[in-house]
């Protein structure tokens, strides 16, 4: 059990690795634009400057949560982003949890990110139950989960269903299931173009 003074993530590997070459950024300043209410201007704050240093993006969005900011869901974006970037599932995991309790985690552009950390970090099947729960998923949340489901390994059914299911495809999801074609040997496949059943009515290419 970490002690009470270490912050949220930072026991977390991305922030680990971050911790020795950063020094520890500041409290944003709150005093500007005083007709704003104090924790919308310090959430800003915080979210622009997790922007301008991504790779600080977790440690912020602790020090937002310390000072009492209220993260938007942008803010969350961000910090999953900086998960899939540091292929952290414990801090993916702790912002899912968090943005639940926040009742933010249903949001499109949170769960498109919950989606790309999880896939990212080799938890196909917690990014499709996450995925699964939207209606309105758009094209960069179904290349993060094909792309998962072609990283994770050992599991051909799923991303070969996955990618019968896609309702469209763009040079992302093309390239990614040729290359997974070809680094597993299938290689009539790869030339076809299409894995399993090619002439699903209704998918375009």
């Amino acid at each position: 059990m970490p002690s009470p003074t270490v912050p949220f993530f930072l026991t977390s590997t991305t922030l680990a690795a971050a911790n020795k070459p950063h020094p520890q950024p500041a409290a944003p300043p709150c005093d500007a634009h005083a007709h704003a209410p104090a924790a919308s201007l310090a959430s800003a704050s915080y979210e622009a400057r997790m922007r301008l240093n991504p790779h600080l993006a977790l440690r912020l969005f602790d020090h937002m949560l310390r000072s009492g900011a209220d993260p938007d869901p942008a803010a969350y974006a961000l910090a999953l982003a900086s998960c899939a970037r540091g292929r952290d599932p414990a801090a993916a995991a702790q912002l899912h949890a968090h943005a639940a309790k926040r009742g933010v985690a249903s949001h499109r552009r949170v769960r498109g990110r919950l989606v790309h950390a999880y896939a990212a970090c080799g938890m196909a099947s917690h990014a499709r139950r996450v995925f699964d729960r939207g209606t309105d998923n758009d094209m960069v949340a179904w290349n993060c989960l094909l792309r998962g489901y072609a990283q994770e390994g050992g599991n051909e059914d799923a991303l070969r269903e996955f990618f019968a299911r896609m309702p469209s495809r763009d040079s992302v999801s093309w390239n990614t299931v040729l290359s997974w074609c070809v680094a597993n040997g299938e290689y009539d496949e790869a030339i076809r173009g299409v894995p399993g059943d090619a002439g699903k009515p209704g998918v375009r290419a």
